[in-house]
């Protein structure tokens, strides 16, 4: 028998099935339910469907207001049929009540701008944002990342207007400071943030490790319980896998150097691991701090790290293939199922179609390149604030 699948089932989205049924007798037989992933298809270079930001795919406006974006550095964010997207040069988060279906719609509400949508102004206060980065949200509750003021913002209820303020600061003492301490506490430049399976886990950029949470802060400053890409909660030098304090000369499975982006799903764990041209992956959510990756994307092992090393014998090379990386900054998502990694110096974006079982693993799709050898760049430059890592007083 085949039951074909009801139009209501969205790509990417977890699916439910349940089935009665009866014996030749009649008598009702054990109920079976079946839950999976709907994959995502996408062809090599297909076009996108409309554009946010912009009134159309060849405009370039610089305009503040409720249509425009000054730089979507980071990935957007849907939660509950609604879209957030954070809009890094102006200093805020757009929301839109229902996922646009067309060109250059405009935000239903903003944040940290006080409701203003031809503000762009920077602040260290509960009402203001300072480089305003990605957002997720699970059983209400919902982080932003506010980069440059060093910190992520909680909201105990999920923004669905201009007056929403957050209830708990994380990654500094109070709503008013933007300190950078290396310690259990504070951040520097985080980067992304994921809420899942109740945990918090936070890209801490600057001090090159992922910081976790083992519960969603309810109080400000409250410590990280656990720490990935360092041996201790006050340590964060790049690729320093003895914790001597120094980067050392390879990186290995437990150390990282700009880990830009994160998605956890609360059982499995990936990491862009920027500055190493890989992505990191943990098949089971880490349960102890220091704990190495058990699969590595975008190199051959865990020790190399040169950018587009297609024959993985530690040396650049000239043109990138389907299993190399270059600077994978911020953008990593899965439906469990499939893998999105945006290649950034590349200029792409990567989809492995199913989970990678070994290290090195080709993607199956390219998205902005025609295939998986061009590279051809136009990627704008952030020149008014410091890239990852270039921690700002």
């Amino acid at each position: 028998m085949t039951i074909p699948p009801d139009t209501s089932w969205t790509a990417g989205q977890d699916v439910t099935f349940t089935l009665d049924g009866k014996d030749t007798s009649g008598n009702a037989v054990s109920r079976l339910s079946l839950s999976f992933t709907i994959p995502m298809s996408f062809d090599t270079f297909q076009a996108a469907e409309l554009v946010i930001g912009q009134m159309d795919f060849t405009s370039v406006s610089s305009a503040v207001d409720a249509a425009t974006l000054g730089m979507a550095w980071c990935s957007a964010f849907a939660f509950d049929d609604r879209l957030y997207i954070a809009d890094y040069d102006n200093n805020r988060m757009l929301g839109y009540n229902t996922i646009p279906t067309e060109n250059g719609k405009a935000a239903d509400f903003v944040l940290g701008q006080e409701g203003d949508f031809t503000s762009n102004s920077e602040g260290t206060s509960r009402s203001a944002m300072y480089g305003t980065l990605q957002a997720s949200a699970e059983n209400g509750k919902m982080a932003i990342v506010d980069y440059d003021n060093n910190r992520v913002l909680v909201y105990n209820s999920i923004p669905v207007d201009s007056n929403a303020l957050p209830d708990v600061v994380v990654g500094q003492s109070d709503f008013d400071s933007r300190d950078i301490i290396c310690d259990a506490v504070h951040l520097c430049h985080p980067e992304t943030v994921a809420i899942a399976g109740g945990k918090l886990i936070v890209t801490d950029t600057g001090h090159n490790r992922v910081l976790i949470w083992n519960s969603v802060p309810t109080e400000n400053g409250r410590p990280a319980d656990l720490v990935l890409g360092q041996g201790s909660l006050t340590t964060g030098a790049e690729n320093d896998d003895d914790q001597d304090g120094t980067t050392d000369v390879s990186p290995s499975a437990r150390t990282m150097d700009d880990p830009a982006s994160v998605w956890s799903d609360g059982t499995r764990l990936i990491v862009n691991d920027s500055d190493n041209n890989r992505v990191l992956i943990w098949n089971t959510f880490p349960s102890a701090s220091f704990q190495p990756a058990d699969i590595v994307l975008g190199q051959k092992d865990f020790t190399t790290n040169a950018y587009n090393d297609t024959d993985g014998d530690g040396v650049e090379d000239l043109d990138p293939d389907a299993r190399t990386l270059y600077y994978p900054y911020e953008g990593v998502w899965s439906n469990g199922v499939q893998i999105f990694v945006a290649d950034m110096y590349n200029s792409r974006v990567l989809i492995w179609n199913t989970w990678p079982e070994s290290n090195f693993e080709a993607a199956d799709v390219v998205l902005g390149q025609k295939d998986f050898t061009n590279d051809a760049t136009t990627m704008p430059t952030r020149t008014a604030y410091p890239m990852p890592g270039q921690a700002q007083e």
